[in-house]
Protein backbone atom coordinates (compact mmCIF):
# COMPACT_ATOMS: atom_id res chain seq x y z
CA UNK A 1 0.00 0.00 0.00
CA UNK A 2 1.23 3.46 -0.91
CA UNK A 3 2.27 5.87 1.86
CA UNK A 4 -0.11 8.84 1.99
CA UNK A 5 1.47 11.32 4.42
CA UNK A 6 -1.46 13.74 4.29
CA UNK A 7 -4.23 11.12 4.39
CA UNK A 8 -7.41 12.73 5.68
CA UNK A 9 -5.79 16.13 6.23
CA UNK A 10 -7.37 19.24 4.77
CA UNK A 11 -4.98 21.94 3.59
CA UNK A 12 -5.61 25.61 2.83
CA UNK A 13 -3.44 27.07 0.07
CA UNK A 14 -2.82 30.80 -0.27
CA UNK A 15 -0.93 31.40 -3.49
CA UNK A 16 -1.46 34.21 -5.99
CA UNK A 17 0.11 32.31 -8.90
CA UNK A 18 -2.54 29.94 -10.28
CA UNK A 19 -0.14 27.34 -11.67
CA UNK A 20 1.83 27.14 -8.42
CA UNK A 21 -1.42 26.77 -6.44
CA UNK A 22 -2.50 24.04 -8.84
CA UNK A 23 0.83 22.23 -8.39
CA UNK A 24 0.62 22.47 -4.60
CA UNK A 25 -2.96 21.20 -4.67
CA UNK A 26 -1.95 18.24 -6.82
CA UNK A 27 0.89 17.34 -4.44
CA UNK A 28 -1.48 17.54 -1.47
CA UNK A 29 -4.08 15.36 -3.18
CA UNK A 30 -1.54 12.77 -4.34
CA UNK A 31 -0.41 12.56 -0.70
CA UNK A 32 -3.97 11.77 0.38
CA UNK A 33 -5.04 15.23 1.51
CA UNK A 34 -7.71 17.62 0.33
CA UNK A 35 -7.06 21.24 -0.54
CA UNK A 36 -8.82 24.53 -0.95
CA UNK A 37 -7.01 27.41 -2.66
CA UNK A 38 -7.22 31.17 -2.27
CA UNK A 39 -5.28 33.87 -4.07
CA UNK A 40 -4.97 36.18 -1.06
CA UNK A 41 -5.01 36.15 2.73
CA UNK A 42 -8.13 38.33 2.63
CA UNK A 43 -9.99 35.72 0.54
CA UNK A 44 -8.96 33.07 3.08
CA UNK A 45 -10.20 35.26 5.93
CA UNK A 46 -13.60 35.45 4.23
CA UNK A 47 -13.78 31.64 4.62
CA UNK A 48 -12.85 31.78 8.32
CA UNK A 49 -15.95 29.80 9.27
CA UNK A 50 -14.33 26.79 7.58
CA UNK A 51 -10.91 27.15 9.25
CA UNK A 52 -11.63 24.54 11.95
CA UNK A 53 -11.72 21.93 9.16
CA UNK A 54 -8.10 22.64 8.17
CA UNK A 55 -4.89 21.55 9.91
CA UNK A 56 -2.31 23.09 7.56
CA UNK A 57 -2.11 26.24 5.44
CA UNK A 58 0.56 26.44 2.73
CA UNK A 59 0.98 30.16 2.15
CA UNK A 60 3.05 32.83 0.50
CA UNK A 61 4.82 34.76 3.24
CA UNK A 62 2.73 37.69 4.41
CA UNK A 63 3.89 40.75 2.48
CA UNK A 64 4.67 42.68 5.62
CA UNK A 65 1.36 44.50 5.64
CA UNK A 66 -0.37 44.50 8.97
CA UNK A 67 -3.47 42.82 7.57
CA UNK A 68 -1.71 39.82 5.97
CA UNK A 69 0.48 39.17 9.00
CA UNK A 70 -2.58 39.56 11.24
CA UNK A 71 -4.53 36.99 9.21
CA UNK A 72 -1.58 34.57 9.31
CA UNK A 73 -1.44 34.97 13.12
CA UNK A 74 -5.22 34.40 13.30
CA UNK A 75 -4.72 31.16 11.38
CA UNK A 76 -2.04 30.04 13.82
CA UNK A 77 -4.22 31.05 16.78
CA UNK A 78 -7.02 28.91 15.28
CA UNK A 79 -4.66 25.91 15.35
CA UNK A 80 -3.77 25.90 11.67
CA UNK A 81 -0.11 25.02 11.12
CA UNK A 82 1.57 27.25 8.55
CA UNK A 83 4.03 26.21 5.86
CA UNK A 84 5.62 29.24 4.19
CA UNK A 85 6.24 28.73 0.47
CA UNK A 86 8.47 31.45 -0.96
CA UNK A 87 11.14 32.33 -3.48
CA UNK A 88 12.72 34.65 -0.88
CA UNK A 89 15.38 32.80 1.10
CA UNK A 90 15.54 35.69 3.58
CA UNK A 91 11.99 35.38 4.92
CA UNK A 92 11.95 36.44 8.59
CA UNK A 93 8.93 35.04 10.44
CA UNK A 94 9.82 36.71 13.73
CA UNK A 95 9.73 40.11 12.04
CA UNK A 96 6.17 39.31 10.96
CA UNK A 97 5.22 38.25 14.48
CA UNK A 98 4.57 34.66 13.45
CA UNK A 99 5.27 31.51 15.41
CA UNK A 100 7.71 28.96 14.06
CA UNK A 101 6.74 27.60 10.63
CA UNK A 102 8.66 25.51 8.11
CA UNK A 103 9.80 27.38 5.01
CA UNK A 104 9.88 25.79 1.55
CA UNK A 105 11.87 27.67 -1.08
CA UNK A 106 10.53 27.82 -4.65
CA UNK A 107 11.16 25.95 -6.83
CA UNK A 108 10.45 22.96 -4.60
CA UNK A 109 9.89 19.24 -5.02
CA UNK A 110 6.91 17.28 -3.77
CA UNK A 111 9.22 15.70 -1.17
CA UNK A 112 10.32 19.16 0.04
CA UNK A 113 6.71 20.30 0.44
CA UNK A 114 5.57 17.11 2.16
CA UNK A 115 8.53 17.23 4.56
CA UNK A 116 7.59 20.80 5.48
CA UNK A 117 3.97 19.73 6.05
CA UNK A 118 5.15 16.89 8.29
CA UNK A 119 7.36 19.31 10.23
CA UNK A 120 4.45 21.75 10.62
CA UNK A 121 2.26 19.01 12.06
CA UNK A 122 4.96 18.23 14.64
CA UNK A 123 5.19 21.83 15.94
CA UNK A 124 3.79 22.14 19.46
Amino acid sequence: MRNLPLAGIQVLIIEEEFLIALDIGLIVEQAGGKSLSFRTFEEARNAKAHWPDYRIAIVNPPDGSISEAEIAREMQDAGIRLVICTADTGTNLAKLGLAVAPIVVKPFTADDLLAACAAALEVN
